[in-house]
């Protein structure tokens, strides 16, 4: 997903880039579009320009880890947020069968002098690679799905890509500046491998979730500690947590998968009618439209 790769030649073999589209500002604006597929599991070290790095994962799931061991497993769909003082690489982990669908936005530090663009303190500490991943909403996915499909003069695309450039960099950064830390005490390792299990409970029993007090008894916590426990460690109370699962799920089946729009509904435990009211609130979208979108394969 970078502008250049310094692994592909050694392990002699080249992932495929399809729908691939793209707008490049000389060296300091870069938005892409594409689909990167691969018929083996890959480690590719990619090495990136000092600056602003953004990556919006629609479907398919990348594992990046940097050089210091910063470490973050990107699923669907999400926003992964890099920022460099220098040059830097990254090693991403490709699995086979599982299409990356992406947008890419890179903004160099050159431009973001010019602007006058001060990136929030949280992307200022004294590191030389911030890492950060975050959960994309509906409004961002919906400028992603319309980025390359509403066509302007060439003399305007300058102006058009670089306003949508800083559209896509402010809304992102706003995203990260809310992000709020957890201030509950560390879980013990036998707290956090309940929570795990739990976890595990709602994916296989999705379509029927067990209600909160007997999934807490199940897992061997009380009520106060599944429900406190499971947003401190995932970030979501239980049953956001599993509604945000089941529309991802989803989201993943409408684009690879085939499936109808009502056998999806089903899979993941909502009535059609329901379905399309809770995927259009989440992603701006109804599901139909996944498959008319840039994205279709």
């Amino acid at each position: 997903m970078s502008q250049h790769s310094s692994f592909y030649s050694y392990i002699g073999y080249q992932p495929k880039h399809q729908q691939v589209e793209e707008y490049r500002f000389q060296d300091q604006i870069l938005l892409r579009q594409g689909v990167l597929e691969t018929t083996e599991d890959l480690q590719i070290e990619e090495t990136y320009q000092a600056g602003f790095n953004l990556v919006a994962v629609h479907s398919g799931s990348v594992i990046s880890e940097s050089v210091n061991g910063q470490k973050i497993e990107i699923a669907t769909p999400s926003i992964f947020i890099a920022n460099s003082v220098e040059r830097y690489s990254l090693l991403n982990q490709f699995k086979s069968g599982d299409p990356l669908r992406y947008t890419l936005l890179q903004l160099s530090s050159q431009w973001l002098e010019q602007q006058h663009i001060l990136l929030p303190p949280i992307l200022q500490q004294n590191q030389s690679l911030m890492l950060h991943h975050l959960t994309m909403d509906n409004t961002f996915l919906a400028l992603t799905m319309q980025l390359f499909q509403n066509p302007v003069h060439d003399s305007l695309k300058p102006l058009y890509y670089s306003g949508k450039a800083c559209e896509f960099a402010s809304l992102s950064l706003q995203y990260l500046c809310h992000a709020q830390e957890p201030a509950n005490r560390p879980l013990s390792q036998r707290e956090k491998n309940s929570l795990k299990q739990a976890k595990e409970i709602l994916i296989a029993e999705m379509e029927t979730p067990p209600k909160l007090e007997i999934l807490a008894a199940r897992v061997g916590l009380n009520t106060r500690k599944l429900t406190q426990g499971f947003r401190q460690l995932f970030g979501n109370s239980v049953y956001g947590w599993l509604q945000e699962y089941r529309l991802q799920t989803a989201y993943n089946m409408l684009l690879n998968e085939g499936e109808s729009i009502s056998s999806v509904a089903y899979y993941v435990g909502y009535t059609p009618a329901h379905f399309s009211v809770a995927f259009r609130k989440r992603f701006g979208i109804l599901p139909g439209d996944v498959r008319k979108g840039h994205f279709t394969p």
